[in-house]
């Protein structure tokens, strides 16, 4: 089962807060989540703090989402495009290795 956020909590919070200010603090929960993998790159892996960050991210994907009304299928024609060109890649590069 694929992680949820509540988009009614979504929008009260954007409501609330501002759309500035959640895009705001967007950047930061992304800033948090490079520093977390950072830190399991050179062997310091904290997996509850990852798991936390990605949690944030994922709020906060939605607030974006929801501040400039991009609906989920255009989200996901994107997700299904990029998927397929990285699987052709590694195709292609299986090919060209001879494998």
């Amino acid at each position: 089962m694929r992680p949820t956020v509540n988009s009614y909590t979504v929008q009260k919070t954007i409501m609330r807060y501002g759309e500035q200010m959640q895009q705001t603090v967007a950047m930061e929960e992304c800033a948090e989540l490079i520093k977390e993998i950072s830190k399991a790159i050179r062997g310091q892996a904290r997996k509850e703090h990852i798991a936390e960050e990605i949690a944030d991210v994922l709020i906060c994907i939605e607030n974006i989402q929801q501040i400039h009304g991009i609906p989920d299928e255009k989200i996901q024609r994107y997700i299904d495009l990029k998927t397929d060109r990285i699987l052709a890649r590694i195709n292609n590069a299986k090919t060209e290795m001879g494998v």
